[in-house]
C-alpha cells in the first residue's frame, strides 16, 4: 500500500504541474490537492511505530482506504458529467491493495457502492447516471468475488504450509518426533 500511496503522489504531483502551467484545465484541481494530502498523511502515518500495531494499523488503513472512494465518489459525481472511471478503477483495484477478510471487505465496497450510487442519482442525469450505476453493481459483484477467490487462495496456501510443516515435524513410518524437534 505504502508503494501506491508513493504512485498516487507522484500522480499528484505531475496533475498539480499540469494544471498550474495550463496544460489541462484546473477544474478538479480541489479534488487533487485532497487526494495528495491523503496519501501524503498515509505515507507519513505509515512510518511511524505505532503503526505495528495491528488494530490500530487497521483503524487507519480503513480511513485511508474510505478516504479514497470519497475521493473518487467526488470526482465521478459532482465534478464531472463524464462516466466515474476513477471509483471504478478503485473499486475492481481493492480486493488487491486489501486483502482482509470477506467479512470486513464486503461491507466496505457495499457501502462505498451505496454511496457512489446515491451520489450518482443526485448529481447525474440520463444515460450517464444509468452507466454509473450498471457500472458500479457490476464491478462491485467483480471486487466482491476477486475478494472471495483470493481470501480462499491464500487459506489454501496456509493450509498446505500447516501440513508441510506438520509433517517435518513427525516421522511418516514410525509417527515419532523427528530430530530436529528433540
Amino acid at each position: 500500500m505504502k508503494a501506491i500511496c508513493f504512485f498516487l503522489m507522484i500522480y499528484n504531483i505531475v496533475y498539480l504541474l499540469l494544471a498550474l502551467t495550463h496544460m489541462i484545465s484546473k477544474d478538479q484541481i480541489v479534488l487533487y490537492y485532497y487526494l495528495s494530502v491523503i496519501t501524503l498523511l498515509y505515507f507519513l502515518i505509515s512510518h511511524l511505530s505505532f503503526m505495528k500495531n495491528r488494530l490500530i494499523g487497521t483503524i487507519i488503513y480503513d480511513v485511508f482506504i474510505c478516504l479514497l472512494f470519497l475521493f473518487a465518489t467526488l470526482l465521478g459525481t459532482m465534478y464531472s458529467d463524464n462516466m466515474a472511471v476513477t471509483f471504478q478503477v478503485i473499486l475492481v483495484m481493492l480486493p488487491f491493495l486489501y486483502i482482509d477478510t470477506p467479512r470486513r471487505s464486503i461491507p466496505l465496497i457495499l457501502i462505498n457502492m451505496v454511496i457512489f450510487m446515491i451520489f450518482a442519482i443526485l448529481y447525474k442525469e440520463g444515460k450517464t447516471q444509468f452507466n454509473d450505476v450498471f457500472n458500479t453493481v457490476i464491478f462491485g459483484l467483480l471486487a466482491i468475488y476477486s475478494n472471495f477467490m483470493i481470501t480462499s487462495k491464500l487459506i489454501k496456501e496456509f493450509a498446505y504450509e500447516q501440513m508441510i510443516e506438520e509433517e517435518h515435524k513427525f516421522d511418516g513410518l514410525t509417527q515419532v518426533y523427528t530430530k530436529n524437534l528433540i
